[in-house]
């Protein structure tokens, strides 16, 4: 569904977005909610996190130029796996402190708004590609 999405309206703005949604679920999962809703918060926060990497392989793919883009992948794969190593780190920390288990969710908030913040940062690519002296598209 995501990536339907993606292609319709650009991968640019609903990688931004799912970061989005997944910062405010991961706040709201801190509450005290109806199961119900607190199941719809883990789902739209999984899309958001975890899920979302898929889709900025995507922008990434189709933001960089050929030249660059086995890098570009690499760099935000290695990006993605270090947070897959360091989230558990911090999230056992933050339990080990006696914090309370909400603050594991507050913890979270900040890296999926900057992920939103980052992927909306990113300049469009014919921006991008003037910026660098290369206003003509690549050929294949």
């Amino acid at each position: 569904m995501v990536s339907f999405l993606a292609d319709r309206f650009g991968s640019k703005i609903v990688t931004a977005c799912a970061f989005l949604a997944a910062t405010l679920c991961l706040y709201l999962l801190s509450l005290h909610l109806d199961t119900a809703v607190l199941m719809v918060c883990v789902a739209v926060a999984g899309l958001g996190s975890v899920g979302t990497q898929i889709l900025v392989n995507g922008y990434v793919a189709t933001h960089y130029p050929s030249s660059a883009r086995a890098t570009a992948l690499g760099w935000s794969l290695g990006v993605g796996r270090l947070g897959a190593i360091l989230g558990p780190l911090l999230g056992g920390w933050i339990l080990g402190s006696g914090l309370g288990t909400e603050w594991n969710f507050y913890a979270f908030v900040l890296p999926a708004l900057l992920g939103a913040i980052f992927i909306a940062a990113v300049p469009r690519v014919r921006a991008a590609r003037k910026a660098a002296g290369v206003d003509r598209p690549e050929t294949v």
